[in-house]
């Protein structure tokens, strides 16, 4: 974002880039702090989110990464049946996951906390 919009050394001065970006980053800041604040329930939905992303992105993809460059006929059983397996566990921890931030979620919306 900095180089986005022009705040370098050469172009400010040291001392002006310096404000610039404490200045930018101090405004993004505040925006992140609105958004989190402004969004009812922003946890429940951070953890729904984090349930769905950590468990895909650790046991899913690379599985299917792995299955793309090998290719599924080149693999011999075992590595069919260990790839096969870690997806599974990857997708249960997915469902797991999902399944208590939306139970969360709606415990808070009806304690309208």
């Amino acid at each position: 974002v900095e180089l986005a919009l022009g705040i370098t050394v050469e172009r400010l001065g040291k001392l002006k880039e310096l404000g610039s970006r404490v200045a930018l980053r101090t405004v993004l800041f505040g925006a992140i702090m609105g958004v989190a604040l402004g969004i009812p329930y922003f946890g429940d939905v951070m953890s729904l989110v984090g349930a769905f992303s950590t468990s895909l992105l650790l046991c899913v993809v690379p599985v299917v990464c792995y299955l793309r460059i090998r290719g599924w006929r080149q693999l011999g059983w075992p590595m069919r049946i260990l790839c096969i397996a870690v997806a599974a566990i990857g997708i249960y921890a997915c469902v797991l996951g999902a399944k208590g931030a939306i139970e969360d979620l709606q415990t808070d919306i009806a304690n309208d906390k």
